[in-house]
C-alpha cells in the first residue's frame, strides 16, 4: 500500500467525500504550505468561507512556530511540528471508495489535537485537508445511524466516549501487544444467550465436486526476485454440487435432494440456497405459529413457579406462560423478556465439511456477485471459520466440530442410522453412496467428460498429488 509522504498545493476532494457532511476543510492554497494552512484554520476556525485563506490568517501564521521546517511538510517533520506548538497531530489517507487508513497516528499526549487527511492524485502530487472533526467524517461513510466514536488507531467505532476510553485500554494498534484482562476475583461467568440453545428449524447440508483445469507452465524468469516458490500446475473449478434441505422439528417440511451439473456450478448453488432459505423463513413465519395448548395442572405449576425455566432467577411478578411455538405444549413460567428472546431463529446453517480449507474458495469466486452483506469470521486472510450471507444464510464447517474424514464418521455408522440416504438410494446403489470410493480427477479436466460412457482405463486414476495408482480392489 503507498502511502503518501509529503503534502504539496491545493487538489480538489473525491466527489464522494466532497459533501459538507464529511467535516473536511479543504484549503485553497497556491503554494506548498497547506499543512501550515490547515494549523491555521484548526486554530482560527470560520464558519464562512473556511477554505479562503484571508490577510487574518497570514497574520496568524506569527502565533505558530515552523522555524527549520521545510514545505511541503513531510510525515516524518510532524514530530517536530507537534514539539514546538505543543499539539497532537494525526494523519489519515483515502484509498478510494469510502476507505479511510490511518498513516500517522500520534504518540504526543497535548491538550490540543488536529487530524489531517492527506489527499494524492495519481501524479505525484499530495495535500493536507484539516479535518474538522473526525467521528463526522468516519461516520459519514459508515453505515451507521446515530453517532458513533472512533479510535483513530484502528478505526473501530464506539457508541459513546465512555466506551471508546475503555477500547483503548484494549486496543492493540495502541498497546502494540494483546492486552490480557482478567475477572474479577469471586465473579462467575454464566450464560445468557438461551435462544441459542433452541435448535435451528432448517439446516442445509451440501458438497461440491470439481474438475481440475491444467494451467499452463510459465517460463522462469531470469530475475530470481520474481520467482515464486509456490508452482501452479492445476485450478479447481466447481462442476457440480448436491444439497438437502433437512428439518429439525417434522420430516415432511424438509427439502427434496438437489443436484447440478454445470460449469456455473458454484453460482447456481448461491442461488439455490438463497430460495430455500426465503422457504424456510416463510414456513418459519406461516406454520410454526401454533397456540398454547396446557392442561389445568399446568396452569397450577405456573402460578406456584418460583424460578424463570429459561434463566432460572427468581420470577417475581414479571411472569409469562412459555409454549413451543412448533408443537403448542406449555414449557413452564418465564420472565417476559426471556420468553420474548428465547423464540426460532431465522438463520438456515449451510454446512460443509471441511468449508473452511476447500468449499469456500469456491464458493468466494461468485459471492461477489449478490449484492447482499458478507460478514466473515476468519481463520486468515485465505481461510474463514465461518461466514453470512444477507440476514438469513450462516455457512459453517463440520470439520470444527467432528475433526475427522467423512471416511471415517460414515464408518461408524450402522445402515439403519442413513435415513435419509436410505429413502433415495436402495441396493447397490445404497452401498456405493455410503461409502468412500476412487475417482479420476486429473482425468476429469473438462467437463465435457461427465458424458464419458463407462469407467476410463485404470491409469486415468493416477494421483500426481498422492503419487500413486489405484489398486486393483477398488
Amino acid at each position: 500500500m503507498y502511502k503518501p509522504l509529503k503534502g504539496s498545493s491545493y487538489i480538489e476532494l473525491p466527489k464522494d467525500i466532497s459533501n459538507s457532511k464529511c467535516g473536511l476543510i479543504n484549503m485553497k492554497n497556491n503554494d506548498n504550505l497547506c499543512f501550515l494552512w490547515s494549523h491555521v484554520r484548526h486554530l482560527n476556525p470560520k464558519a464562512r468561507r473556511a477554505t479562503t485563506i484571508t490577510q487574518k490568517d497570514r497574520e496568524f501564521i506569527t502565533n505558530l512556530d515552523y522555524n527549520g521546517i521545510d514545505f511541503p511538510v513531510k510525515i516524518s517533520d510532524i514530530d517536530r511540528i507537534e514539539r514546538k506548538n505543543s499539539i497532537s497531530i494525526s494523519v489519515f489517507g483515502y484509498k478510494g471508495k469510502k476507505q479511510f487508513y490511518p498513516i500517522r497516528n500520534s504518540k504526543a499526549k497535548y491538550e490540543d489535537h488536529m487530524e489531517l487527511l492527506l489527499l494524492g492524485d495519481g501524479k505525484g502530487n499530495n495535500h493536507y485537508v484539516l479535518i474538522k472533526d473526525v467521528n463526522r467524517m468516519l461516520f459519514s461513510v459508515s453505515k451507521h445511524t446515530h453517532k458513533k466514536h472512533f479510535c483513530l488507531h484502528c478505526l473501530h467505532s464506539c457508541v459513546s466516549e465512555e466506551v471508546l476510553e475503555k477500547h483503548k485500554e484494549t486496543c492493540l494498534e495502541l498497546n502494540g501487544t494483546q492486552a490480557v484482562k482478567l475477572p474479577k476475583e469471586g465473579t462467575k461467568i454464566k450464560f445468557k444467550n438461551h435462544r441459542n440453545s433452541i435448535p435451528v428449524p432448517f439446516v442445509i447440508y451440501a458438497d461440491f465436486e470439481s474438475i481440475l483445469v491444467p494451467e499452463e507452465r510459465k517460463e522462469k524468469s531470469k530475475n530470481p526476485q520474481d520467482e515464486s516458490s509456490t508452482d501452479l500446475y492445476q485450478t479447481h473449478k466447481a462442476c457440480s454440487f448436491g444439497l438437502k434441505t433437512v428439518c429439525h422439528y417434522d420430516d415432511k417440511y424438509s427439502g427434496e435432494y438437489k443436484s447440478y451439473v454445470g460449469e456455473d456450478a458454484a453460482l447456481v448453488f448461491l442461488k439455490t440456497v438463497l430460495k430455500e432459505s426465503f422457504r424456510c423463513r416463510e414456513m418459519v413465519n406461516n406454520i410454526f405459529k401454533k397456540k398454547m395448548v396446557i392442561t389445568p395442572k399446568q396452569e397450577f405449576e405456573f402460578q406456584a413457579a418460583r424460578n424463570c425455566s429459561i434463566c432460572g432467577n427468581d420470577l417475581g411478578e414479571d411472569r409469562v406462560r412459555d409454549h413451543d411455538h412448533v408443537t403448542g405444549m406449555y414449557r413452564g413460567a418465564a420472565h417476559n423478556i426471556c420468553n420474548l428472546k428465547y423464540r426460532i431463529t431465522w438463520k438456515v446453517p449451510v454446512v460443509f465439511h471441511n468449508l473452511r480449507g476447500y468449499d469456500s474458495h469456491l464458493i468466494m469466486q461468485e459471492i461477489g456477485k449478490f449484492k447482499m452483506n458478507v460478514n466473515m469470521i476468519p481463520n486468515n486472510m485465505e481461510k474463514y471459520i465461518s461466514f453470512s450471507l444477507g440476514k438469513n444464510l450462516v455457512f459453517i464447517d463440520s470439520i470444527q466440530f467432528m475433526a475427522s474424514s467423512l471416511e471415517a464418521l460414515v464408518s461408524n455408522l450402522s445402515p439403519e442410522d442413513f435415513r435419509i440416504v436410505g429413502k433415495r438410494w436402495k441396493g447397490e446403489d445404497f452401498n456405493l453412496v455410503t461409502q468412500k470410493g476412487v475417482f479420476p480427477y486429473e482425468f476429469l479436466d473438462d467437463i465435457s467428460k461427465l458424458n464419458t460412457e463407462g469407467l476410463p482405463s485404470k491409469d486415468k486414476f493416477y494421483s500426481s498429488l498422492y503419487e500413486s495408482e489405484v489398486k486393483e480392489e477398488d
